[in-house]
C-alpha cells in the first residue's frame, strides 16, 4: 500500500500537468515543421525536461500535438581502403598508391601511407645527391562529413655504401599537407595541398621532422584526384 500511494500521486500530478498544458495557449500549439536537434526533445523547445514527457503523454492519451521529428545525423563517409592517386606536379602527372586505415571507432582519425609508384627521388634534380625517396606516412583527421585534412612526411635519401658503413644519409625532408574531400565513396579530390621541402640540416634534433620555425627551401602545390581500387576479375591463364 505504501508503494501504491506515491505512484497514484505521481499519476495524478502528471494528469493535472497534461490538462493544464492542454488548456494553455502554449500547450495547444502544434510543433509544425520544427525539427528537434537532439533525441528526446519532444516539444522542440531545445531542452530535454519534464515538459517533453507531458507533451508525449498529451499526444498519446488526449489527442495533443504530435512529437516533433528528430533531425537526421550527418552522413559520415569513410575514406578507409586502398586508392590510386593522380597528382599534378610542376614536372608532370604522377601516380601514387595510397592506403588509409581508420584509427578510432568514431571515424575521425586515419593513418595514411603513400607508395611512390612514380617519383623523382632528386625532386627534378633539386637534390642531386638523393637517389631514393621513402614512402610517405602520416595522419588525416576529419573536419567535416566528407572532408579531411592532414600531413604526410617522407625523406629523400642517399643509399649507403661501403664508404658510409652502409648507412643511408638523409638529404631532404618532404612535408605534404592539405585538405581532401570524398566526392563519392569511390572518388577522392585534393581540395588544397602543398609539398614543402627542407634540408636535412633543418632537423638538428634528428627526430625526422623539420625543427620548429624552419622555413622550407621550396614549396609546390599538388592538385589531384583519386580512385578507390576496385575488385578486378582475375584473368584466365592461357587465354
Amino acid at each position: 500500500m505504501r508503494r501504491i500511494i506515491p505512484a497514484l500521486c505521481l499519476a495524478i500530478a502528471v494528469f493535472l500537468a497534461i490538462r493544464l498544458a492542454q488548456q494553455s495557449p502554449a500547450g495547444a500549439q502544434r510543433t509544425g515543421d520544427k525539427v528537434a536537434e537532439t533525441n528526446g526533445d519532444v516539444n522542440c523547445d531545445g531542452k530535454r525536461n519534464v515538459a517533453d514527457a507531458v507533451h508525449l503523454l498529451n499526444w498519446l492519451f488526449l489527442g495533443g500535438p504530435e512529437p516533433c521529428p528528430v533531425a537526421c545525423a550527418e552522413q559520415r563517409v569513410s575514406p578507409g581502403g586502398a586508392w590510386m592517386m593522380k597528382y599534378r606536379y610542376p614536372g608532370g602527372t604522377v601516380i601514387h598508391g595510397m592506403a588509409i586505415t581508420p584509427l578510432d571507432l568514431s571515424g575521425d582519425r586515419f593513418a595514411v601511407e603513400i607508395k611512390h609508384t612514380q617519383c623523382s627521388a632528386s625532386v627534378l634534380s633539386s637534390f642531386p645527391d638523393a637517389n631514393k625517396q621513402i614512402d610517405l606516412i602520416g595522419e588525416w583527421v576529419r573536419i567535416g562529413p566528407d572532408t579531411f585534412e592532414g600531413t604526410v612526411i617522407s625523406h629523400g635519401i642517399r643509399e649507403g655504401d661501403e664508404s658510409t658503413g652502409w648507412v643511408d644519409q638523409v638529404i631532404y625532408i618532404e612535408v605534404a599537407s592539405g585538405t581532401m574531400r570524398l566526392i563519392d565513396e569511390n572518388t577522392l579530390e585534393a581540395l588544397s595541398g602543398t609539398a614543402s621541402y627542407f634540408l636535412a640540416s633543418q632537423d638538428k634534433d634528428l627526430d625526422g621532422l623539420p625543427d620548429a620555425g624552419e622555413r622550407p627551401i621550396a614549396c609546390a602545390s599538388y592538385p589531384g584526384t583519386g580512385k578507390r581500387i576496385p575488385h578486378i576479375l582475375p584473368c584466365t591463364p592461357g587465354n
